[in-house]
């Protein structure tokens, strides 16, 4: 059974029966924040996997880095939109991850592709 399966049967259950769902809420926070650094890494890794099942040329490597930068950049100091207008801080204010795909996005539209040589 593949894994987004395993969580909706683990969160039905837990709707379903108050005594599965009690025993889940009483959890240490220790355990729990170990289970989010494990689903953290395992999506990072992902990542990484996807990015590198291409080719890592000038271009791609660009890309990557420059909307890895703007993500962590506008994701640790959300400050930097405080003159912005509303709806900029609201769209990109929240993490980096609306900026960095925007910059993926724009640089995969405006860097040249390269050539087959």
């Amino acid at each position: 059974m593949p894994v987004p399966w395993t969580g909706a049967v683990f969160l039905i259950l837990c709707g379903l029966c108050p005594k599965l769902a009690a025993l889940v809420s009483i959890m240490p926070q220790s355990f729990l924040g170990g289970a989010a650094v494990m689903m953290f890494s395992s999506i990072v890794f992902s990542g990484i996997s996807l990015i590198t099942k291409t080719e890592l040329n000038a271009r791609n490597l660009s890309i990557v880095s420059a909307a890895l930068g703007v993500g962590y950049g506008m994701g640790t100091n959300p400050d930097i939109l405080v003159h912005a207008p509303q709806l900029v801080q609201l769209v990109f204010g929240g993490s980096g991850i609306v900026p960095a795909a925007m910059a993926a996005i724009l640089l995969n539209i405006i860097l040249p592709k390269e050539g087959k040589e």
